[in-house]
């Protein structure tokens, strides 16, 4: 079940429109003289807390399954160590995959080049 968190700012809050349409309205109690969470903060302990239920309720924090894992992997190592260096990356990962090697999940920085490592 998809969900849908909306924040709104201090003044104005969220529309009219938006509370009607919604199934549950929370407020974050607040202690001691601030009137409010600045919003990143808010929004930070509102994912939080659904990351975790969802965690909770699941038993596992994400719910890709592997090949829509390897797709953003894919997506991941071209936006940020460039094609060629993507490529050989994950080449050597199907590779290893195709061999049934499974592997630690991680990418080692000796991998990555210039001391860059990235978490899978």
């Amino acid at each position: 079940e998809k969900t849908v968190l909306l924040f709104g700012n201090e003044h104005a809050g969220v529309s009219e429109e938006a509370k009607a349409l919604a199934d549950q309205r929370v407020i974050i109690p607040m202690h001691g003289f601030v009137e409010s969470f600045n919003i990143s903060v808010a929004a930070a302990m509102a994912l939080k807390h659904a990351a975790d239920a969802r965690e909770k309720a699941l038993g596992k924090r994400g719910d890709l399954n592997a090949e829509d894992q390897a797709i953003l992997r894919a997506v991941y190592y071209t936006k940020h160590l460039g094609d060629a260096r993507a490529r050989d990356i994950l080449k050597s990962l199907l590779e290893r995959d195709s061999k049934g090697g499974g592997g630690s999940g991680k990418l080692e920085p000796s991998q990555a080049g210039s001391g860059q490592g990235a978490s899978l």
